[in-house]
């Protein structure tokens, strides 16, 4: 059982990872259902065709998608967004009884309250669970600039800790995340690491696409950000760059928390091209019209520990990356060979940056070529999948401790 506080359709690094792995278990030959809510994310509108509904069921993928009540909320705002966070947990959580039997739980994290779902669900059902940590709750709150008192942030750290306590098995998906975890006491023998991967198949190289669609000269050097406008991304910042950078197009595709602000603030610039987001089906289409990926956090030493997805889609499709980032994930690139990094937050250096990746053709091509072999060779999801579903496999054999 996988509960997910995001699933497929909603574009977002859970719902991709859930429904990607899930599906290659099913392939595998195992039953896999999810317990999530109705897909809103991110404006909390119901998608059409959907209903926030005590109890749907659907089949997606071979894949049993349960979909409970929440109070849906946009991605914005702290309260809302705790009580959609909570009001899914204790649906999912009440309706304990209705599950048809499974061996082990996978709950995905943030939010934390999902995790704290999954201990409770397997306390009920006498089942062991595995926590999977895609980022650091309660850290990378005020990262994004979220105000939060110091003994809030404390409570909510004893919190996070007394559920890597209680779980079976963890797993993280980055090696900072496992430094982070021994570091504050959580025994090493109980962390596995399985990174984000990518689809080598889907998102695989192609000839450039037409850009007609989206409005953008064919003949333009393009650099392109597909994905969520979040408080996490900074992407100011890039607005700066390219103020800075008339002779190049910026796409920003997406939708978040700083959408609005974006938009209204891109508006004087002709060289910024906004649009809605599309479905993950479409992005490998709209990534092969791009010279440059664009791969974008605020600067935060919490952000040097994370990896986004986006890199593998990029590193995939053999499109080289211009990666405002630190840590592992700007290291994970430089060994790749697949892109380029300049410091977050620097508006000069990201644009100095698209101009040596315009101007560089033999470095870029060699970026073009290196990319898919590094990622078929370890980052396909079907590797991924078969390294995480061991770990639910050797739990689920252990059973409770």
């Amino acid at each position: 059982m996988l509960l997910s506080d995001k699933f497929h359709p909603e574009v977002a690094a859970p719902s991709i990872r859930g429904l990607e792995h899930a599906a290659a278990w099913v392939r595998a030959g195992h039953q896999v259902t999810v317990v999530t809510s109705a897909p809103n994310h991110p404006r909390g509108r119901v998608f059409p065709g959907y209903r926030n509904a005590p109890w749907v069921e659907e089949w997606i993928e071979g894949v049993l998608v349960l979909r409970v009540w929440s109070f849906v909320a946009p991605n914005t705002g702290r309260v809302r967004r705790s009580l959609d966070y909570l009001s899914l947990a204790g649906s999912g959580t009440a309706w304990f009884w209705r599950y048809a039997p499974f061996d082990v739980i996978l709950a995905t994290s943030p939010p934390l309250v999902t995790a704290m779902q999954g201990w409770a669900l397997a306390r009920l059902r006498d089942r062991p669970w595995v926590f999977e940590v895609r980022d650091l709750w309660p850290a990378s709150i005020p990262a994004v600039g979220v105000g939060m008192g110091t003994r809030t942030l404390a409570a909510l750290e004893r919190f996070e800790l007394g559920l890597y306590a209680r779980a079976d098995a963890i797993v993280v998906v980055t090696e900072a995340f496992r430094e982070d975890l021994v570091r504050r006491g959580v025994p090493d023998d109980k962390i596995h690491l399985v990174r984000n991967g990518v689809d080598c198949d889907r998102f695989a190289p192609r000839p450039k696409t037409s850009r007609a669609a989206l409005g953008i000269a064919e003949d333009t050097f393009l650099v392109g950000y597909i994905g969520t406008m979040g408080m996490a991304h900074g992407l100011s910042n890039v607005l700066e760059a390219a103020r800075r950078t008339p002779e190049i197009t910026w796409l920003l595709m997406g939708d978040g928390a700083e959408a609005a602000d974006i938009t209204a603030r891109a508006a004087s610039l002709p060289n910024v091209v906004i649009r809605p987001p599309i479905p993950h089906a479409d992005v490998p289409a709209v990534t092969a019209c791009l010279d440059v990926s664009l791969v974008h956090l605020r600067p935060s030493s919490v952000f040097e520990t994370v990896i986004p997805s986006k890199i593998f889609e990029s590193m995939a499709m053999g499109i080289p990356m211009l990666a405002a980032i630190q840590g592992e994930g700007a290291q994970l690139v430089l060994r790749a060979r697949a892109g380029r990094i300049v410091p977050p937050g620097d508006p000069d250096a990201l644009a100095a940056g698209a101009r040596a990746l315009r101007d560089d053709k033999r470095a870029y091509r060699a970026m073009a070529k290196a990319g898919p072999r590094e990622a078929r060779a370890h980052y396909d999801r079907s590797r991924t999948a078969a390294a995480l579903l061991d770990v639910l496999e050797a739990t689920a054999r252990k059973g409770l401790r």
